[in-house]
């Protein structure tokens, strides 16, 4: 929640500056942006199921069919393979206050109950679609603001946005290309008055089509 809640708020303001440089510098930082705040989204939910499970995986071992009594024992595995073994190391280093989750049968567990517990009876709250779904509402109105921009010199914004068209294609994915941005850029066409902005979008939209692939385009 560090860029949704505080960052973006803080720099939201810039895409209204009074200065021609700070806007085209915010214009040519939003995929950067975009990237970066995707990426934390990415590591905190990642953190949170890793933590959920804790880490580890408990197998129940039961004793011989011919023993009077079984034993269980707690084999330790090592980190989930979804993590790198820097990042998994990491994320095992959990603090005091670690968060506990409710199960299927309403009790609450805590992470080191819970990787004791079969996978089916861990519910893990899931917010990742609906973050990111917000922060790609933020990232597009800052895109049709710069891109509808009709102030003198708008064009050397919307040059500045397509600077890094590239990584915003690949923030937004196929459905946000086609309904957010490409709507957006190909308007730029339509401005008969500079052949640098016709330019600076045909050298930079193959990356747009890459992304949308080729039954689209």
């Amino acid at each position: 929640l560090l860029f949704p809640q505080y960052i973006f708020k803080r720099i939201s303001h810039l895409v209204h500056d009074d200065q021609l440089i700070v806007r085209m510098a915010f214009a040519e930082s939003i995929a950067l942006l975009a990237e970066t705040a995707q990426r934390f989204l990415d590591v905190t939910h990642a953190a949170r199921l890793y933590e959920a499970v804790g880490g580890s995986i408990a197998t129940n071992t039961e004793g011989s069919s011919g023993a009077s009594s079984s034993s269980n024992s707690t084999t330790k595995l090592p980190p989930i393979s979804h993590f790198s073994e820097d990042l998994a190391k990491l994320l095992d280093k959990k603090g005091e206050g670690s968060k506990s989750y409710p199960s299927s049968s309403g009790r609450i567990i805590q992470p080191a109950v819970a990787s004791t517990l079969p996978a089916t009876e861990i519910m893990i709250p899931n917010t990742y679609d609906a973050e990111l779904a917000a922060l790609h509402e933020t990232v597009s109105g800052w895109i049709v603001q710069l891109a509808t921009d009709s102030s003198d010199h708008s064009s050397f914004l919307k040059r500045a946005l397509l600077s890094d068209l590239a990584r915003l294609c690949a923030f937004f994915g196929r459905d946000g290309v086609t309904s957010q941005i490409l709507p957006q850029i190909l308007a730029f066409l339509n401005n008969r008055t500079d052949w640098q902005l016709r330019a600076a979008l045909s050298r930079n939209l193959p990356s747009a089509c890459a992304i949308v692939g080729r039954v689209a385009t």
